[in-house]
């Protein structure tokens, strides 16, 4: 490996930039790969590259508690800059209104910023445990063409929550670009069996120091745990058509707005079909990830979504209480959910409306 010196650039862009060998031992350089020509960027903006890890999951997996154990790693060790989604499938936290935006084939698994194949959410590509860090930091690495923001809110009648992402290209692209969405809600949690975590881990150990194993190699064969990074609602996981200007200027920050609609957040699973995946609305998430035209994700951010004043005390205390009994419209006693409104009464006294799909 050699260093070289490079000219000074009056101005950014994208530039030839040739390398010659002229000498090998001190003796001319006759070989005919001696000379090799690349792209070079220069730019004037500093753009971190939070790279994305999609993590997909179950509560009927019991090899997926190490992708739980990682993800809650990851997101305690790189608080500002690790961002983690983790899509459900046929669980109470599997979301009907988002598409898995990757093939898989296998739970667990992952993908970084859906570039290549999927690898273990825990064993990454290399193998050992905790691998997918290094995969993570590697991609981080990466230069981005842009820099991304976003900031939500909830409205003042809890019905949608506003979102604004702001775009910045440090260089001349070509056009393509998208930007996906996301909600998440951290802290889920529900009753019986399809809420708990199944665990082959129980009786294991790991030579790293995470505390997130403790709960899978101290527990049973299922496992109670509050999910977290759960994706319940995504409806445009795959881009937002308009949502980056097809005339992009460099250095130029563009909005964009989007809306969720709560209400749409509900489950997909057989016995928990329609009901609400927004329990703690002051857990509530949201990921922006701008997108090539090829689908990859080049740069991501996420941001809490900010609610109105006196929202989290009424919520503790609502958080509080548990379905005690579940009617039809026309006052019939349900045994388990039934498709169309369902009336549910809960410990605190209250009714609830639920729609069953």
């Amino acid at each position: 490996t050699e260093a070289i010196d490079l000219p000074a650039v009056s101005e950014a862009g994208e530039y030839d930039l040739t390398v010659k060998v002229t000498k090998i031992n001190g003796e001319e350089s006759t070989g005919y790969n001696s000379e090799a020509t690349t792209k070079l960027a220069v730019t004037n903006m500093d753009i971190k590259h939070r790279a994305v890890v999609e993590e997909y999951t179950g509560t009927w997996c019991p090899n997926c508690p190490r992708g739980y154990v990682a993800m809650e790693y990851m997101a305690e060790k790189y608080p500002e800059d690790f961002i983690g989604l983790a899509y459900h499938g046929d669980d109470p936290m599997e979301a009907a209104n988002v598409e898995f935006p990757s093939l898989v084939t296998a739970f667990p698994s992952a993908y970084i910023d859906r570039v290549g194949n999927y690898i273990d959410p825990y064993f990454g590509s290399g193998g050992n445990e905790m691998d997918i860090e290094q995969d993570w930091l590697d991609r981080c690495e990466e230069p981005s063409p842009a820099a991304i923001e976003v900031e939500a809110a909830l409205s003042d009648d809890l019905e949608t929550v506003s979102v604004t992402s702001r775009t910045a290209f440090a260089l001349q692209v070509a056009d393509g670009f998208k930007v996906a969405y996301a909600l998440l809600a951290d802290g889920l949690t529900g009753t019986g069996t399809s809420w708990k975590q199944a665990n082959n881990y129980r009786g294991y150990s790991s030579a790293l120091d995470i505390d997130a194993w403790d709960q899978f190699f101290n527990g049973g064969s299922r496992v109670e745990v509050p999910f977290n990074d759960v994706v319940i609602l995504a409806p445009d996981i795959m881009g937002v058509a308009g949502s980056v200007p097809e005339e992009i200027r460099v250095g130029e920050w563009n909005d964009h707005e989007y809306t969720f609609t709560l209400s749409k957040a509900t489950s997909a699973y057989s016995t928990s079909r329609g009901e609400s995946l927004v329990q703690k609305l002051w857990k509530l998430r949201v990921v922006a990830m701008l997108l090539n035209a090829e689908g990859e994700i080049v740069n991501a951010a996420k941001c809490s979504v900010s609610v109105p004043a006196g929202v989290n005390s009424v919520e503790s205390t609502m958080d509080e209480a548990v379905e005690v009994a579940r009617y039809s419209l026309d006052g019939r006693l349900l045994s388990e959910p039934e498709r169309g409104v369902n009336l549910v009464k809960m410990s605190d006294g209250t009714v609830r409306k639920v729609m069953v799909k």
